[in-house]
């Protein structure tokens, strides 16, 4: 089939497009990827055991050392309102070598009962799982989930390193809708990159099965939003869960927790993918597809300098070259729960999250386990 002259009358931006796929498949399948110097080690256990620790959140400080917080559950089994829950706060000064406490915080106040008090929620704490960015000038923004008198999720900054939050920021009017903020991403540019689902309010509607995908940018670290980029429809898959890459072209590559209801049955979870253009100073979202790896948790996607993108869970970690064209995996064992994933100056990878999964407290001997490996890429030409 000769394909010229329908490419003729393509547009030069869509010309472009198809150029860049196609250097890209080129580029990918001349590779060669392998990891080496893999190390795996727990880093923390809380005082007590079965222990409880989850939902890691991952920076770096101004001073240039690694901030870790996760959350601690300690106390009675049987009697959780007899429980304490902090959010734990790791400092480590040489990338990852050595760890130690920093602080340890209380949960936000006023906050119902987690899940009966099965487990904690992300939203009980400041510094909620995933949901951080660390700006250039040590600001920290974090986006929280409904509680302490707040029917939706918001935004905080804070300038001493978390002792103090800013007032709650509304990226959309709480009156209509009702949000769960997980990603703070920055891009090269600066600009700030916010993931939420998003719950349209409706009498009698439940939110499970309507929670939709939204992405928000902010060009003055998180005080103001942009309107929403809408990631996926309601019948694709539904679900808060998703991350991205920042491509060197400036598209944004994401990986999608999907949910699927039939009606407020839930059927199954599954992983999706999509790319988001910029255009201008807005984006344009692509059309979702399916995702080659299964659902896992949280995704988590790292860049690295090398030019790949990976996708960290727990079933294992895969590398793309080619915006997801294509998908490998690597000979190394998954990620532990949530997992959050830097690439320290030193070329290692480093992969940290909770031993366990959603566990109800008391249940499985939790700990924080860390992971660091170095990418060995081989171009053939």
């Amino acid at each position: 089939m000769n394909l010229t002259p329908n490419l003729a009358r393509c547009p030069a931006y869509t010309l472009a497009i198809l150029a860049t796929w196609w250097a890209n498949v080129f580029s990918a399948l001349a590779l060669e990827v392998t990891a080496t110097d893999f190390v795996q080690r727990t880093i923390y256990h809380s005082p007590q055991k079965p222990g409880y620790t989850s939902w890691c959140t991952l920076w770096r400080a101004p001073n240039g050392h690694l901030r870790l917080a996760f959350q601690q559950v300690t106390g009675p089994v049987e009697k959780p309102e007899a429980r304490t829950n902090l959010t734990v706060i790791l400092d480590s000064p040489d990338d990852a070598t050595t760890w130690k406490v920093l602080r340890e915080v209380p949960p936000r106040k006023n906050l119902a009962a987690s899940a009966n008090g099965i487990y904690t929620s992300p939203g009980e704490s400041g510094f909620c799982g995933h949901g951080l960015a660390a700006l250039p000038d040590g600001t920290l923004v974090t986006g929280l989930w409904a509680g302490g008198g707040i029917d939706t999720g918001y935004i905080q900054h804070s300038s001493d390193d978390g002792q103090t939050w800013s007032p709650p920021i509304f990226f959309l009017d709480p009156r209509k809708y009702k949000t769960w903020p997980t990603i703070l991403r920055l891009l090269h540019d600066g600009r700030l990159v916010l993931v939420a689902g998003v719950w349209e309010r409706q009498p009698g509607r439940p939110a499970n099965p309507a929670i939709v995908k939204a992405m928000f940018t902010s060009a003055d670290g998180g005080r103001t939003w942009s309107p929403p980029t809408w990631l996926m429809t309601a019948r694709q898959g539904v679900c808060e869960e998703s991350d991205f890459a920042e491509l060197d072209n400036g598209d944004l590559l994401f990986v999608h927790r999907t949910e699927h209801f039939d009606g407020d049955k839930y059927l199954n979870s599954d992983r999706w993918q999509s790319i988001v253009r910029p255009h201008g100073r807005e984006w344009v979202s692509g059309e979702p597809a399916k995702a080659p790896f299964p659902h896992s948790g949280f995704p988590e996607l790292l860049k690295t300098r090398e030019g790949l993108v990976l996708h960290v869970a727990t079933d294992g970690i895969w590398w793309t070259a080619d915006a997801a064209v294509h998908w490998e995996r690597l000979p190394l064992s998954g990620s532990p729960y949530y997992p959050r994933a830097m690439e320290l100056p030193d070329d290692r990878i480093l992969i940290v999250g909770h031993v366990g999964s959603d566990d109800v407290y008391g249940t499985v001997d939790q700990s924080i386990r860390q992971q660091t490996f170095r990418l060995k890429v081989t171009r053939h030409n």
